[in-house]
């Protein structure tokens, strides 16, 4: 059933009314015992962008707040309940206050798509904060864009450049403005152009992998190698030895013949591990857009195989005490985006009434909200194509 709606979803947006009926018909003739399914049903009256109204002070919340994810759709509940507070009580005198319509999602996306239709055609909302994971997040995202309403992803959302609007704003960065700062002139005249990338095999790496090929080309980058790995393991020194041309020494045979002769004549002294070839560094930086506790599997490999003063760059998720305390003499380790400066007083207020210092999560949520504010304020918006307009605008927006 679910097919179908996307092949209906599809037809609708290319306006092929006649073959749009026909799928919408069959959902409402074969999938009557599936409520959720019908209800993503929109009439295409409901879709004109220049006609449909909206209250700028609603923001709609979809969050999985039952099942398995519930623990962090809570937390980020929390962060932004806490900034709808700061937030109204910023207001002036008789100013209609921000109102949140929170709903469950449930984990699926599905029921997500589902929970965002609702929002913007039953309570005319033109902003929503989702996708807390990704799995979801492009489903909702794709219901949002197909309304015309903002969309403010929580996570990344993972899909073709090409399929993004400016009604998407995706909070951790997505990944073509990570990448885009990496290509960055500045950096490339101090880092150098000769790049390689280590880059998990799941869908979000393979983009990442795909957007760094395509900056590379566009910035006359040369990338001396791209190497894959796998998640959720603990040793990662054959990703490594591959990159460091370690791997196959078969290829370097000449080298690798005058070093044992070296280390033979010198009597094998030293109690250090046996290192006989060098690692072959031709590249200036590599990128390995990993989570923390990957990336400190793998950093520690570039010590082992004597390329400890390899340039490693992450993303922005390895700002964190941990990463700073553990990769400490191992690398040189950089990470995307801009320098934190905490906001002291929005941290202690948290502290003090939840009784425990906001994390990874709330502080996204108060982006989100921060966001929120730095498009509506002082604006009067009541349709969706001044709301684009006022987003399409901004050239730069500013997180907490």
């Amino acid at each position: 059933g679910y097919l179908v709606y996307l092949d209906y979803q599809q037809l609708s947006a290319s306006k092929e009314a006649a073959e749009a009926n026909k799928r919408e018909e069959m959902l409402k003739n074969e999938y009557a015992a599936y409520p959720e399914l019908l209800a993503l049903i929109v009439p295409q009256k409901e879709l004109n962008r220049e006609n449909r109204r909206i209250e700028q002070r609603r923001i709609g919340v979809v969050l999985p707040l039952t099942g398995n994810q519930k623990v962090y759709a809570e937390r980020t509940l929390s962060g932004l309940e806490f900034a709808l507070e700061e937030l109204n009580h910023a207001l002036e005198p008789g100013e209609t206050p921000y109102q949140l319509f929170i709903r469950d999602s449930r984990g699926s996306g599905v029921v997500g798509s589902q929970m965002i239709t609702e929002l913007a055609i039953k309570h005319s909302v033109g902003m929503i904060i989702g996708g807390l994971f990704s799995v979801e997040a492009i489903k909702e995202y794709e219901t949002a864009n197909e309304l015309g309403v903002m969309f403010i992803s929580l996570e990344q959302i993972p899909i073709a450049k090409e399929k993004k609007t400016p009604l998407l704003l995706e909070i951790p960065g997505s990944i073509e403005s990570q990448v885009s700062i990496l290509f960055d002139h500045q950096w490339l005249a101090n880092a150098g152009n000769r790049a390689a990338i280590v880059y998990p095999t799941d869908g979000t790496g393979e983009m990442y992998a795909e957007e760094f090929w395509r900056q590379a080309n566009l910035r006359k980058v040369q990338v001396v190698t791209a190497q894959s790995f796998e998640q959720n393991k603990n040793d990662y020194r054959d990703v490594v030895k591959n990159v460091l041309g370690l791997k196959y020494p078969r290829e370097r045979a000449a080298e690798l013949e005058f070093y044992t002769e070296i280390y033979n004549l010198e009597g094998a002294t030293s109690s250090r591990r046996l290192q006989i070839l060098e690692p072959d560094t031709d590249f200036d930086w590599v990128f390995i857009p990993a989570s923390p506790y990957e990336a400190l599997q793998i950093i520690p490999s570039f010590s082992y195989f004597d390329a400890g003063r390899v340039k490693l760059i992450g993303g922005p998720s390895w700002r964190s005490q941990l990463m700073s305390q553990e990769s400490q003499g191992m690398s040189r380790v950089y990470f995307i985006g801009d320098e934190v400066k905490e906001n002291m007083d929005l941290i202690n207020k948290f502290s003090s009434k939840y009784k425990k210092r906001p994390k990874v999560l709330e502080h996204r949520a108060f982006d989100a909200l921060k966001v929120v504010q730095m498009i509506l304020s002082g604006k009067n918006i009541d349709n969706l194509n001044e709301l684009n307009r006022s987003v399409v605008a901004l050239k730069r927006i500013q997180g907490q």
